[in-house]
């Protein structure tokens, strides 16, 4: 405990330092063009594996023609992260004008990280990664988020695949990450890997299902040993939520060389076909199953087992982390097809398990690895898979956050659909109200409630009809609206929706009170409480007294809508698990954050909490300690 403490000290120190230097501009024509509506900004950070690193974040461009990456001149200038977050409404396309060309006095480290975001397609037949004027280069890591995967003048064709100077785009990076929010195309051209030598490929955010149905296919090509893509992708992880696992994902030309493969989410069924890539396993050693419904998985599919059989001699991991499944003897015959060699090492997540004969069935001579009471159970699998019966599953299947997160996400969508109804409605309702009421000849005061209460409600639709602008059931789903993410779409929420909104729907309620009261008052006219409602409403300075406090609460207490949310200018979500809504609306989130979501660094490390809280120091805008003049607007 007190060594963190000391480590969050020292680190609190060392960033204030980094975050006061002074950052510089080459004073030239085109730099100064440069800081015209574009938002830069750099932290700095610090860690034990590469002590001072640099963060620089580019926002607010509509084309990469505006970005001079060769105007930081800062010295000594360390850079990790390198992100670059588009005006969303840009639409803009990562073609050739994206340019990485830096002055000699940028140092890089060993890695550096690329992070995109609003990326709406691709060029893919130039080299846009490759670092330029520089001997040694770093290995580029590429996540891409909020973007779609598709590819300008794509054409799949055996003629361009033999053409030097085609599909070039991702030819210098080392890792690339496709988060959760990239939307896939199901008729990808597998050619864009072409000489590729990727250390890492992750692909999140696959899912099928009613309300989001995001599929990345690749297009069948049969190529002979002479036209193969010279394509190395060593390691691959999946994120899936429902469907199926398909052949058409792992194709046999791109994942040719794969040896690591590691499945995560929920899947509803494997395609007997996929493992065809690893093509006798010649390369394919390592396969990571970390599935909650990996029992359902098997049940409706477990075909793709028998693949494992065509292994020789070559050691083949198979590991299981599945902590919430009990392997269940009654589940043996979902496992009777896994092949019960040496050479197929079974291994789970823990140690010193009550093993099942299920798992001792699938572990075999390691089970003493792993089961604390090996020498006690005794196990005649031969009788068990005899009356092996595949009619149904031992254990109700389990409900789980995701599970509750996509039934929310339907019933959004149902909500999303029945507002503009509901508002079309009271618009046209309250209209009428207020052209009967507004040309009464009878001033009474009921009818002047009932006038302001039309009013109220028609404000209220008016804005909630809006409201639509900043719904996002999915990025990659059924509806998004294209400018939920945007920071001004972000204010308008939280300002005009949350607080204007709420006092507006709270003033119309307290009309409604009036308007009961009033025809109390004229029902009961003798009665003691109309007298006195009576007698407050001819005080016109009580009347004014309380009208005043009343509005005072109602806007103090709606305060809250204002001081609890936050602009969520965060685009870079991996999983399903990171925080999406935007703005931010969570009434106790200011009493734990200090500038930031931290959301995002739940169950991290006391580094990764370093680095994240690093990055809620006071962040430096170039734009504004550079003393160079910004040209006025449309010079």
């Amino acid at each position: 405990m007190l060594l963190n403490i000391l480590i969050l000290f020292f680190t609190f120190i060392k960033i204030i330092s980094l975050n006061l230097e002074k950052n510089e501009i080459i004073p030239r024509k085109e730099c100064k063009n440069f800081l015209l509506n574009v938002k830069i900004k750099l932290g700095s950070s610090f860690d034990f594996i590469d002590d001072e690193n640099d963060l620089i974040k580019i926002e607010n461009f509509n084309n990469f023609d505006q970005i001079k990456l060769n105007c930081i001149n800062k010295n000594d200038l360390k850079v990790k992260k390198l992100s670059f977050v588009p005006d969303f409404s840009s639409n803009i396309i990562l073609d050739k004008k994206f340019n990485l060309e830096f002055t000699p006095k940028i140092k890089f480290l060993n890695v550096l990280q690329i992070c995109l975001a609003n990326i709406r397609g691709f060029e893919s037949k130039f080299n846009l990664f490759e670092i330029k004027n520089r001997l040694i280069t770093p290995k580029i890591s590429l996540s891409i988020y909020f973007s779609q995967l598709k590819f300008q003048n794509e054409n799949c064709e055996l003629e361009k695949l033999k053409e030097f100077d085609s599909f070039l785009i991702f030819k210098s990076l080392s890792e690339i990450l496709f988060g959760m929010t990239v939307k896939y195309s199901q008729n990808t051209c597998p050619f864009i890997f072409k000489n590729n030598h990727l250390s890492k490929l992750k692909i999140n955010g696959l899912a099928d299902t009613f309300v989001n149905r995001n599929i990345l296919n690749f297009k069948a090509i049969n190529l002979t040993e002479k036209e193969t893509l010279n394509c190395t992708i060593s390691g691959l992880t999946i994120h899936v939520y429902k469907g199926v696992l398909s052949s058409n994902l792992l194709d046999k030309n791109i994942f040719i060389n794969l040896q690591k493969l590691q499945i995560n989410g929920f899947i509803d069924s494997i395609d007997p076909n996929f493992l065809d890539f690893a093509r006798n396993f010649s390369y394919f050693q390592n396969l990571e199953i970390k599935l909650n419904n990996f029992d359902i998985t098997l049940f409706n599919s477990n075909r793709w087992i028998e693949k494992f059989g065509n292994l020789n001699s070559k050691i083949f991991q198979f590991r299981l982390k599945m902590p919430s499944y009990k392997y269940p003897d009654s589940d043996l015959c979902l496992f009777k097809n896994f092949p019960i060699k040496n050479n197929f090492k079974i291994s789970l997540e823990t140690y010193g398990l009550n093993c099942t004969c299920t798992l001792f069935y699938l572990l075999q001579n390691r089970s003493s690895l792993f089961c604390r009471n090996f020498n006690s159970l005794k196990c005649n699998f031969e009788i068990m898979l005899e009356k092996c019966s595949k009619n149904q599953l031992s254990n109700v299947p389990k409900t789980f956050f995701i599970d509750e997160n996509y039934n929310y996400k339907l019933m959004e969508f149902i909500f999303l659909c029945t507002i503009p109804i509901i508002c079309l409605f009271s618009l046209i309702s309250n209209s009428i109200n207020i052209y009967i009421l507004g040309f009464k000849s009878d001033h009474s005061i009921i009818y002047k409630f009932m006038l302001y209460s039309s009013l109220l409600n028609f404000l209220f639709c008016f804005i909630y009809i809006l409201h639509l602008s900043n719904m996002c059931i999915f990025y990659t789903g059924i509806f998004c609206s294209s400018v939920s993410p945007t920071i001004t779409n972000q204010y308008f929420e939280i300002i005009f929706v949350e607080f204007v909104g709420n006092i507006l729907k709270t003033f119309s309620n307290i009309m409604g009170i009036c308007i009961s009261l009033n025809r109390y008052v004229l029902l009961e006219k003798d009665s003691y409480f109309s007298k006195q409602i009576i007698k407050i409403g001819n005080n016109r300075i009580f009347k004014l007294f309380v009208i005043s406090i009343l509005f005072i609460c109602i806007v103090v207490a709606n305060l809250d809508r204002i001081l609890t949310s936050i602009v969520n200018d965060y685009y870079f979500m991996d999983t399903i698990y990171d925080y999406v809504e935007k703005p931010v609306k969570n009434t106790f989130s200011n009493l734990i954050d200090f500038g930031t979501n931290y959301e995002h660094i739940k169950s991290r490390s006391i580094h990764e909490i370093i680095y994240y809280w690093s990055m809620s120091m006071p962040q430096i805008e170039i734009a504004q300690l550079v003393d160079v003049p910004r040209p006025a607007v449309g010079q």
